[in-house]
C-alpha cells in the first residue's frame, strides 16, 4: 500500500519535472497558443521529455487504479491480493462460490458498533467504514 502511494508521488514529481523542463527550454505556453500546438510544439522542442510525459500518465493512471483496488480488498473484503488468490489452498479460509471468509476479519457486531443520526439518517463508522442507513442496526448503540 505505501509503495502504491509513494509511486503515485514519484508520477506526480516526474509529471511536474517535464511541465517544468518546457517551461524553461520550449518557446510555446498553453494560454498563447492553445491545446494542439502547444502539444505539437513541446513534443518537437523535446521528444525524449514528451515520450517520458506521456509515459508517466500511463503510470499514473495504472497506479491509480491499483490503489483503489488495493484499498478496496483491504476496506470492504478485509483481504489481501495474495490471499483472495491463494484462498483455496488455506485450510483456514471458507472457500464457497461467492465469497471468501477470513478468519482475521472483525465479527459482524464489531463493523457496525457506532452510530449518530443526522437528519434521520444514521452515520455508522467501524472497522468496516461508513455506513449510511435510514434506520440504526440492530447490534449498534446510538450516540448521540
Amino acid at each position: 500500500m505505501g509503495y502504491l502511494f509513494f509511486l503515485l508521488c514519484m508520477i506526480c514529481w516526474m509529471m511536474y519535472g517535464c511541465i517544468s523542463y518546457w517551461r524553461i527550454h520550449c518557446a510555446t505556453t498553453y494560454a498563447k497558443d492553445g491545446f494542439w500546438l502547444y502539444l505539437t510544439q513541446i513534443a518537437a522542442c523535446s521528444p525524449w521529455m514528451f515520450w517520458m510525459f506521456l509515459n508517466s500518465v500511463f503510470h499514473f493512471m495504472w497506479v491509480a487504479v491499483l490503489i483503489m483496488c488495493q484499498l478496496y480488498q483491504i476496506a470492504a473484503l478485509g483481504i489481501t491480493t495474495n490471499e483472495r488468490m491463494n484462498a483455496r489452498r488455506y485450510k483456514h479460509f471458507k472457500v464457497t462460490a461467492t465469497s471468501i471468509e477470513s478468519p482475521f476479519n472483525l465479527p459482524k457486531p464489531l463493523k457496525m458498533s457506532t452510530c449518530e443520526a443526522k437528519n434521520h439518517i444514521y452515520v455508522c463508522l467501524g472497522a468496516g467504514g461508513i455506513h449510511l442507513t435510514h434506520s440504526v442496526p440492530a447490534n449498534s448503540e446510538k450516540i448521540g
